[in-house]
């Protein structure tokens, strides 16, 4: 990550500023509909679809924060060019709904043509569009985007492409429109371009503790014209007819709400007024205002929020400061944006005097943690091991041997959930070297993995695979405790009423190694206390 202090208008892809093969007024049409400036509408190129291997697109997207940011313009599948260019209408970003930030005062909303309005529980995740696109012979295709970019994709703040396929319930990588998850048809009805989420949950922790590990939350739906309408959620208000002074009041009643919730969390919870993981109950609401159709008007949503997470008070840069500054820098990275001054205060929503005074404060709090947390590639030589295969296969002899062999790597014996405390106070270290032993036979155990390292931005993730049948390693378990030889070990009778699974690169890691003998075994080795690997 790295601090641009130029304060440039928008960013593109890696590849903005290269020549396509397109028409050149296909951009100023793509400029047109998204209602941005011709440089805000940057192109994008054969850009892969993790949801359905092997399809690329092209077109443009748009980097204007708004009602249209982040939307798409698709004029080329697989190479082909299509008869007419697939708009995929992106999220719109959330407004406040005051005049101004120092009396709070509501707007007045009589005058816009409101019919209706909806106040809809705000979760605390990362957004989640999922799109349909086809190619030019009509074939259909369900895929995800995330605010800024072109396809939702794992990075080092999440690992939000598989998340969402596990929110799905789907085992493989594809998202298939042939028969999609029964969240999902609605988007095979003709008028229906795409749905928003919330992916949240305890495996994608933000602010907010739910007690789910990870769910796809709906927000609403975008019709082909590019209109949208609250999805319908037994916790919302509404709809409800409109009425300017019942909007104000009912926003004001759900924020004091909102906040008493809060507060009786972090009692019941012992924790302090922090901006950090876990020390909120909820985030707040969203208000919907609709027309006479039920659809959003202007493609405009308002942010609803208690006060102790919508304030800032910038009376001292502490440290619920940083925790917002450091959200602001993970979303301003997810939506691909440059990292600077401009970006910065869209979303700490700072003016000029807050950013006068503190600005400077920020600028290095944000290079401590380039240079701190997330070292750059060059000097950062932080590794993670996870040893993947049945008791029995030689996976804890392998661990033995390897700490034996080089002193410098820890052993982390548990869950990656069990054992985050070792990796926050080993990781921050350039140079760690940490082994994951508690078997992890299954997807699900090294992904938790690779998404706490990811968290802190580790490089090399690596997988050694103990290939043993589970009818081998039940006899083992069964003959060493019969014999007593051996007291039974953490985690075994766990690992052994699970079903493994290869490991894959798609996982996350870098390189798999398998091992099936002995003579393996001590060639693994080698390779992980080589100094040259």
């Amino acid at each position: 990550m790295e601090f641009d202090r130029e304060d440039s208008r928008s960013r593109g892809d890696s590849d903005e500023g290269e020549e396509i093969d397109l028409p050149s007024d296909v951009r100023g049409q793509a400029a047109r509909i998204f209602r941005c400036s011709y440089k805000q509408c940057t192109p994008f190129r054969d850009k892969a679809d993790p949801f359905n291997p092997g399809n690329k697109l092209c077109g443009y997207i748009s980097r204007k924060d708004g009602s249209m940011g982040g939307s798409l313009y698709v004029t080329h599948v697989n190479d082909e060019r299509l008869d007419q260019p697939t708009v995929i209408y992106g999220t719109p970003k959330l407004v406040y709904p005051y005049t101004d930030f120092d009396s709070l005062a509501y707007q007045d909303f009589s005058d816009i043509g409101c019919c209706s309005f909806v106040l809809a529980n705000k979760w605390n995740g990362t957004n989640v569009l999922i799109f349909k696109y086809r190619d030019r012979a009509g074939n259909l295709y369900l895929s995800a985007k995330s605010k800024g970019s072109v396809f939702l994709v794992n990075g080092p703040f999440g690992q939000f492409a598989t998340l969402t396929l596990r929110a799905l319930q789907l085992d493989g990588d594809v998202m298939s429109a042939s028969g999609p998850p029964g969240q999902l048809e609605p988007l095979l009805l003709p008028s229906m371009q795409s749905m928003t989420f919330e992916l949240c949950g305890q495996l994608e922790r933000h602010l907010v503790q739910y007690d789910f590990e990870v769910a796809l939350k709906p927000l609403f739906v975008t019709y082909a014209d590019g209109s949208i309408a609250p999805a319908r959620n037994s916790d919302d208000l509404g709809p409800l007819p409109f009425n300017n002074d019942q909007v104000r009041r009912m926003c004001r009643e759900v924020q004091a709400a909102d906040l008493a919730r809060n507060e009786a969390h972090r009692a019941a919870s012992g924790l302090p007024h922090r901006y950090e993981h876990d020390h909120f109950i909820v985030e707040g609401r969203v208000l919907y205002l609709l027309d006479a159709a039920g659809r959003l008007i202007k493609r405009t949503m308002h942010k609803i929020k208690p006060t102790d997470i919508e304030e800032v008070h910038w009376a001292s840069f502490d440290s619920t400061i940083q925790g917002r500054v450091r959200e602001a820098v993970e979303k301003v990275v997810l939506r691909e944006k440059k990292l600077n001054e401009k970006s910065l205060r869209e979303e700490l929503d700072m003016g000029p005097k807050e950013w006068g005074r503190f600005g400077r404060e920020i600028v290095k709090y944000v290079d401590e943690l380039r240079t701190g947390q997330l070292p750059s590639k060059i000097h950062d030589h932080r590794r993670l091991l996870v040893l993947s295969g049945y008791p029995g296969s030689g996976v804890r002899e392998f661990a033995a041997a390897l700490t034996a062999a080089d002193g410098s790597w820890i052993v982390a014996d548990g869950s990656a959930h069990d054992c985050r405390g070792l990796l926050e106070k080993h990781l921050a270290d350039q140079s760690a070297k940490m082994v994951a032993i508690r078997y992890n036979v299954t997807r699900r155990h090294r992904e938790a993995w690779v998404e706490e390292a990811l968290k802190w931005g580790v490089l090399s993730i690596d997988c050694v695979y103990f290939e043993m049948p589970v009818g081998d390693a039940k006899r083992f378990v069964r003959q060493r405790r019969e014999t007593g030889d051996a007291p039974k070990m953490p985690g075994e009778d766990e690992a052994l009423k699970c079903t493994a699974t290869r490991p894959l690169v798609r996982e996350g890691f870098n390189e798999i190694t398998v091992v099936k003998s002995p003579a393996e075994l001590q060639t693994a080795l080698a390779l992980f206390v080589s100094e040259t690997r």
